[in-house]
């Protein structure tokens, strides 16, 4: 992570600063190749203005929500500056590969996605139940209903 120096600013608000400082119409600077604030990762979250940042960049510039661990908010572009409020909910460190597999047609296809919503009501957290997998598959089920 950054550091502060001396003055107490740390290295991420210095760098925030000298971006915000090159006189370049940010608007037209949208990729999906690279994470346009360290220019090292693949960007995985993007505002409605087109830009896109990595998971590094929002864990350093996004505020953390108190409710929810690994839950990162940002309030508005961190490059254009424009209002639009994104909460990112970022995998642990230490989770692996998250897969929902769903099997059975019919009734039992049903019963499995009516016992899937019966337990995203019971957890009671702050974001919907499709945020725990990274992938959902099913056979004779469908395409999950989330």
């Amino acid at each position: 992570m950054y550091s502060s120096d001396e003055n107490g600013i740390s290295a991420a608000k210095r760098h925030l600063r000298l971006v915000h400082s090159v006189e370049i119409d940010w608007a037209g600077f949208c990729t999906t190749n690279v994470c346009i604030l360290c220019l090292r990762r693949k960007p995985e979250h993007a505002f409605f203005c087109g830009h896109s940042f990595c998971d590094m960049c929002i864990r350093i510039f996004g505020a953390g929500l108190n409710a929810v661990e690994y839950a990162y908010e940002l309030a508005q572009c961190l490059l254009c500056q424009k209002p639009n409020r994104l909460v990112v909910y970022l995998k642990p460190p230490t989770a692996g590969t998250r897969l929902l597999v769903l099997d059975g047609g019919g009734i039992r296809g049903i019963f499995t996605l009516q016992a899937i919503k019966a337990l995203d009501v019971l957890r009671d957290l702050p974001y919907p139940i499709y945020d725990e997998f990274d992938l959902a598959l099913g056979t004779s089920s469908g395409r999950p209903p989330f």
